[in-house]
């Protein structure tokens, strides 16, 4: 459950002040937009933002009091001293292959060292909480750095797998940014893997405007990889990101001009029949609001008789303040499509609502 102090000092004042402003004395269209990052929501929460974790038992697992055990918890005592003063470290501890524990962090480049340590211990409690089947092999990925230990070798090795991919935050419907961000990120594996780099293999671009949205943009490897290693790793992960993301109808890569939310159709009211009076008074309604659309953002409509309310059809659409007129009355030709198409069944109410109007 979210704490109401969390909530108090980062989501409620950005809503509190768009309220004021919409519906100031000043306001006739009781409209107003700002800005907020979900992800400053998840880090007042905790200072942390975990992404994903794997639990791996392909090498088996251990027991609490075994040998690799005891390695496990020296070599996580060994990483926790070293995030003080590196970005980047591993340990090996053991002299037995079947109890040797291989183990690294890697922190991001543009963060502090201290900032760094407390990742580093965060994650460390985290996998060993996560993971309480004690497998031989995990991973733990934050915001801020990447805790992994195995019974493998797994330094200087490119590995493909695992992979984590996060589109929730990059649901935008222009076509133009999906290729601007894969070439943005093409860019910045360049950057990252250039000879004369050093290897820490890092880049990074905040704050870049595509179309009307800010995006920021990083890569980086661990730095025991060889600069060959990296960039293919790098390019291989870019092209997962992009193709995964615009399958999953993110980045752009969807043939749908307008992305639709939700809807409803309500049937508490009744439904009607194709050739009835509703019917009819509906379409002239929808002819309507098509109509309207063209010169209005907002508009509704009433048709029927006062002497016959069970076919009375009250209808309205409304369209983001910001967007063009032109492009709220394309919406509303597709609002009106897929309401009709969606509530098929025919209720006598019901409401489509897009990323840019409801109808």
């Amino acid at each position: 459950m979210a704490d109401e102090g969390v909530l108090n000092r980062t989501i409620k004042p950005i809503f509190k002040g768009l309220i004021e402003e919409a519906t100031s004395e000043n306001s006739s269209r009781y409209f107003a937009t700002g800005e907020g990052s979900y992800f400053e929501y998840q880090k007042a929460t905790k200072e942390f933002v975990r992404n994903d974790y794997i639990c791996d038992d392909t090498m088996g697992t251990y027991t609490s009091n075994s040998t690799f055990s005891s390695n496990l918890k020296l070599a996580f005592s060994n990483l926790t001293t070293l995030s003080s003063s590196r970005i980047f470290s591993n340990v090996t501890i053991g002299s037995d292959e079947a109890d040797k524990v291989y183990a690294l962090y890697d922190c991001r480049n543009d963060i502090s060292l201290d900032k760094c340590h407390r990742c580093i211990e965060d994650a460390i409690e985290s996998i060993l909480d996560l993971c309480n089947a004690q497998p031989k092999e995990a991973i733990v990925m934050y915001e801020e750095c990447m805790l992994r230990y195995a019974n493998r070798m797994i330094f200087s090795t490119m590995e493909l797998t695992p992979n984590y991919t996060n589109c929730d935050m990059v649901y935008y419907t222009n076509r133009n940014i999906k290729e601007a961000v894969k070439s943005t990120l093409e860019s910045l594996v360049d950057e990252a893997t250039k000879e004369s780099k050093s290897s820490s293999y890092f880049a990074s671009k905040p704050m870049i405007r595509i179309v009307d949205r800010y995006f920021y943009f990083l890569v980086q490897c661990t730095p025991d990889l060889s600069r060959v290693q990296c960039k293919e790793c790098l390019t291989n992960a870019l092209n997962f990101t992009v193709e995964s993301c615009a399958s999953d109808n993110r980045l752009g890569a969807i043939d749908e001009e307008f992305v639709r939310n939700d809807w409803e159709c309500d049937d508490t009211k009744g439904t009607y029949t194709s050739n009835g009076t509703f019917s009819l008074n509906l379409k002239l309604a929808f002819s309507n609001l098509t109509a309207l659309s063209s010169s209005h953002i907002f508009s509704n409509v009433t048709f029927g008789s006062d002497d016959d309310e069970a076919n009375k059809v009250y209808a309205l659409y409304d369209c983001r303040n910001d967007i063009p007129l032109d492009k709220c009355h394309r919406c509303i030709d597709d609002a009106i499509e897929s309401i009709l198409d969606l509530c098929n069944v025919q209720p006598k109410e019901a409401i489509v609502i897009y990323e840019v109007i409801i109808v």
